[in-house]
């Protein structure tokens, strides 16, 4: 079953002998973006900041946060951090990528961490022509 805009909003899932196994119903937001999914005692949900960017997401059993994940983003709208954190509010670990620009707004140098040590080091050459 879809809504107005096309978007799914309740789907069947079925054993092999016809009969229902589960139904997953979604909920978006006036964006187009999904911020609910629900099946059974599972939910999920995500939020977004103006600019679409996914800025939260949660994995819920029977009600209770089982998982919260946090993004964060440079002005350039780059994926810069990604924090996940346990049932308890605990943070349980955390990548995030420090990125260098060149004078037209290009990214010429990435660095990813997790947990703030250094993992890997991209860099890149970009040659423009007039």
């Amino acid at each position: 079953k879809c809504d107005s805009a096309g978007n799914m909003i309740e789907m069947y899932l079925y054993n092999s002998d016809g009969s229902i196994k589960a139904m997953l119903t979604l909920k978006y937001d006036n964006k187009g973006n999904k911020i609910e999914e629900k099946k059974g005692e599972l939910k999920y949900t995500w939020t977004y900041d103006a600019n679409g960017n996914k800025i939260e997401y949660n994995e819920y059993k029977s009600n209770i946060n089982k998982i919260k994940r946090t993004f964060k983003y440079d002005d350039y709208c780059n994926l810069i951090e990604v924090s996940q954190y346990k049932s308890n509010g605990k943070l349980d670990e955390q990548f995030s990528t420090k990125f260098e620009y060149d004078i037209k707004g290009n990214w010429i140098k990435k660095t990813e961490f997790k947990n703030s040590k250094p993992g890997s080091i991209s860099i890149r050459q970009i040659e423009y022509f007039n």
